[in-house]
């Protein structure tokens, strides 16, 4: 109650007898009590305001300090460690957390799904987490749980829910893989009955007709080209868009190159008397590693656009290095006089469907799709692609990209061409399709060799155990036995099966396709529409002067499949990914020592069942060669009987994968991979085993 003035001159009058030293000391500790009384108040408000804070994060937080004692946490973390969140309180440690969180099934039954490098943290105390994994809970949700170290000891953990972002993620793949399923069956079906067309017209023009009707098959030829040079932007712009497109570098010699495109383009460039010169500079690298496809198909199209609105002078096709290192720049100009380009319609250029205007197209025909398909080939190289033009002088279009210096491949001198090309062979065609099975005994039989046919797998088994044949060409799509099933049934048989060289000759033209070919035991891949030139060229490169064919005359650019590395690493790391190859090294060891003690003694079954188990180790890790190896090698058990000799190339694909392999880690993985080179993965900077929280 407030003080009346009587009162308050009373209590005056008290305290005027009092020392002045004791009133102002009193005065002193009242203000000191003041201020802690309100430093505390602030206190408690941060406090509170810290932990409203932490508890509406939208990620899980702890914070551990380095004797792995929890010393901050919000609701968040506990939701997504699965713990009980009623019984949960401080003080609590980190690794009494985590086995919280086996016994709740939170890693699945006895911990099954728990990620490796944190088993041996946890349950052997070895090794560091990786400073970002992926976990996924029994309940669906997927979680990124990162680790932070502190300066001082210790550590920070969150946890943030991607489930919504791996959904999306896996949606949009699964559109892929659906979309890239559809262009490869489209791709089939419409290059089948092509291959039909443009066969049996070039079989028909190698029989006695009349000038007419060889002008009408002529037309005839000339038409299916340009139907299928549509149809192949078409798929191509397609595989773009879907991601499906697939590179391939190879040592490629710069000068064969450039002379094999313009011999491409010289009958045009004659007929409309114009002058094609390549204009090579001297600083230009013999040999470089580039997708020499691609940059065919790039060529081909600039150069044949430059004949085509060229009516008189010439075009020059210009090679030169913008930058001279172990990594190149290397630039291709195509020059024209032709009618150029004005200023407003360049842009339109490489737009898809698009050229510059309507007349063109009513002139000139085309899809509009050429110029777009070549910018995006050289910008998934890398590169870069422009145009340069004075409307009425010509145009010069022009690009960039970056290539590796290589040597140039050995030249192979040996006669084999020559006595292939030459010599008859008795040849086994397998293909269902009535009309193809008549294209290809044509075109076979034209070039002296005898064929027999089959219409699928069981028919070609079937007749390979009764006939001897040199060649055999298989179809990849048929009914009852499909050519890879059937390819590695040859290869199974063992003896001079695994010697016969098998050429896929399908419409199946995606490189996967081609690497699915190889890995079934193939030798060599035959693109439908079948070209006469290229069956020969296929025969020439699988059989050798002595009539031996070659081993593997293509092999994979790769050992390992890139794509499941990646997914390996988005669940265990790169260190996680390191350290299970160096355990693999060992465990391949092991079983292939099994396998060999099995066959010594003559147990068939166990030998099979160390081989399936280490074939599956490798199809796991993504190993495809040695995968395919091993296939081999148990066919060759189950047909023919016990035999060793494929173990040591087996053992040397394995370690050949395995540098691969780790190889591409330290590509992906920087500096934090580096340590990758060694024999075994040192700990990375971080939180010990003893105190980090496992989620």
């Amino acid at each position: 109650m407030p003080l009346s003035a009587t009162a308050l001159h009373r209590a005056l009058s008290m305290m005027s007898g009092l020392p002045r030293r004791a009133f102002s000391s009193m005065r002193e500790r009242l203000v000191a009590q003041r201020g802690a009384v309100s430093r505390e108040a602030m206190y408690i408000e941060n406090f509170a305001l810290l932990e409203l804070t932490l508890d509406h994060l939208n990620q899980g937080l702890a914070m551990v300090s380095p004797d792995g004692q929890i010393l901050i946490f919000n609701k968040r973390m506990l939701e997504y460690s699965g713990v009980d969140q009623n019984n949960f309180k401080l003080p609590a440690r980190a690794k009494d957390v985590f086995r919280s969180q086996i016994e709740r099934g939170e890693f699945g039954p006895e911990g099954s799904l728990m990620p490796e490098d944190v088993r041996n943290y946890f349950l052997k105390g070895i090794g560091t987490l990786n400073r970002s994994y992926i976990r996924r809970r029994p309940n669906g949700t997927v979680l990124e749980v990162r680790t932070e170290p502190l300066p001082n000891g210790g550590y920070v953990q969150t946890y943030t829910d991607i489930t919504a972002i791996t959904r999306a993620k896996e949606i949009a793949e699964e559109a892929a893989r659906t979309k890239s399923a559809f262009l490869a069956t489209m791709s089939h079906e419409i290059r089948t009955p092509l291959n039909g067309v443009l066969g049996i017209a070039t079989l028909l023009g190698k029989s006695p007709l009349t000038g007419e009707q060889r002008n009408w098959v002529r037309i005839i030829l000339e038409s299916g080209d340009a139907l299928m040079s549509i149809i192949n932007d078409i798929l191509d712009f397609s595989k773009f868009e879907s991601g499906a497109i697939e590179l391939d570098p190879t040592p490629v010699v710069l000068n064969d190159l450039a002379h094999s495109v313009l011999d491409v383009i010289d009958t045009q460039a004659r007929q409309k008397s114009l002058a094609v010169t390549l204009d090579l500079a001297e600083d230009v690298p013999a040999c470089v590693k580039i997708d020499a496809k691609r940059i065919r198909q790039v060529l081909i199209n600039l150069l044949g656009n430059a004949v085509k609105f060229t009516d008189r002078g010439s075009v020059t096709l210009v090679l030169r290095a913008v930058e001279r290192d172990a990594e190149t720049r290397l630039r291709f100009e195509i020059k024209d006089s032709g009618i150029g380009i004005a200023p407003e319609a360049r842009n339109k250029l490489f737009r898809e469907f698009s050229q510059v205007d309507a007349s063109i197209n009513r002139r000139f025909g085309g899809t509009g799709l050429g110029l777009a398909i070549c910018k995006k080939i050289i910008e998934a190289m890398g590169g870069t692609i422009g145009v340069d033009s004075v409307e009425g002088e010509g145009s010069c279009f022009w690009f960039e990209l970056d290539a590796a210096v290589c040597e140039a491949p050995a030249t192979d001198l040996s006669p084999r061409g020559v006595r292939a090309a030459g010599a008859a062979y008795h040849v086994l065609v397998v293909e269902d399709m009535p009309v193809n099975r008549i294209v290809a005994r044509g075109m076979l039989n034209s070039l002296g060799h005898s064929v027999e046919l089959a219409c699928d797998g069981v028919e070609a088994l079937e007749k390979l155990k009764s006939g001897a044949y040199d060649i055999v060409f298989m179809d990849m799509q048929m009914p009852n036995m499909n050519g890879l099933e059937a390819t590695r049934a040859i290869r199974a048989r063992g003896g001079a099966f695994l010697d016969l060289p098998v050429i896929a000759m399908t419409a199946n033209a995606f490189h996967s396709d081609r690497m699915e070919c190889l890995a079934a035991g193939m030798n060599d891949f035959v693109s439908k529409p079948i070209e006469l030139n290229e069956l020969e060229a296929a025969i020439i490169r699988v059989m050798p002067f002595d009539g031996k064919p070659v081993e593997q005359t293509l092999q994979p650019a790769v050992l390992c499949d890139e794509q499941k590395l990646s997914k390996l690493t988005e669940f265990i790391g790169i260190n996680g990914l390191a350290e299970i190859l160096d355990e693999f090294r060992v465990d391949s060891q092991r079983y292939l020592g099994a396998a060999q003690a099995a066959i010594s003694e003559g147990a068939s079954e166990h030998a099979l069942a160390s081989l399936e188990a280490l074939g599956e180790a490798t199809t796991t890790l993504g190993m495809l060669e040695a995968a395919a190896a091993i296939h081999l090698w148990r066919g060759a058990i189950i047909e023919s009987g016990l035999t060793d000799e494929p173990r040591m190339r087996v053992r040397a694909i394995i370690d050949q994968s395995i540098e691969e392999a780790r190889a591409w880690l330290v590509d992906c993985g920087g500096r934090e991979a580096a340590e990758i080179r060694a024999a075994s993965i040192k700990p990375s900077s971080g939180a010990s085993a003893e105190n980090t929280l496992a989620n």
